[in-house]
């Protein structure tokens, strides 16, 4: 078996969540809540947060909440660099193989 067949089946093995709704619904303290519960990680998902330097206005997550609870594709590039969403699909599969 191949290392693709090998991350496929550990992604199988775990359980994802997906947390959607409004702006300010209180879907970030949600996902730290449950993923704290649950001893889990949170993927952003967010079109801004993917921005380093952009913290004005993303409500990106604290310092502490990135303790209490792994956060991953946070800051990952920089203005006025563009993330496409087949960028964004690839960098979240590296990082959920991990």
């Amino acid at each position: 078996m191949g290392e693709e067949s090998d991350a496929s089946a550990n992604l199988k093995k775990r359980s994802v969540v997906f947390v959607v709704g409004a702006t300010a619904s209180g879907k970030s303290n949600l996902a730290l809540s449950m993923a704290k519960q649950h001893k889990g990680v949170i993927f952003n998902c967010d079109s801004i947060q993917i921005y380093a330097g952009l913290d004005k206005g993303s409500a990106k997550p604290t310092k502490k909440e990135c303790l209490e609870v792994p956060h991953h594709l946070l800051n990952m590039i920089s203005p006025p660099n563009v993330m496409t969403t087949g960028d964004y699909r690839r960098a979240f599969e590296d990082e959920i193989k991990k």
